[in-house]
């Protein structure tokens, strides 16, 4: 009786979550068994659950990428800040010059 009534629940899941009547009925008639179209789905499932991890992890990259060049910029600002504050006496290339050297050694 519970095999029966298994039986009847995956048909049932299977009937849910398959294609429309008509093509489960040309599958049927072909010799496709309904579990066939229950794998396909399950397969689709978790395809587009792996993608849409794989899509995650790519934005994340993204995002620290993006997270990284501010903090650059930010850092940047801030010592050419304390430089103007500390050493009024310094042109604009001069500042320009040592932030570079700073940019470029402290990455």
């Amino acid at each position: 009786m519970a095999v029966e009534d298994a039986g009847m629940k995956w048909n049932a899941l299977v009937s849910w979550f398959g294609p429309s009547s008509f093509w489960r009925e040309d599958l049927e008639g072909s010799g496709e068994s309904n579990e066939t179209l229950l794998y396909i789905w399950l397969f689709a499932v978790i395809a587009f659950i792996i993608i849409g991890i794989l899509w995650e992890f790519v934005c994340w990259i993204k995002n620290r990428i993006r997270i990284a060049k501010s903090r650059k910029i930010g850092r940047r600002k801030s010592i050419e800040s304390q430089l103007r504050k500390n050493y009024p006496d310094l042109s604009d290339k001069e500042i320009s010059n040592f932030v570079g050297l700073v940019d470029k050694y402290q990455d």
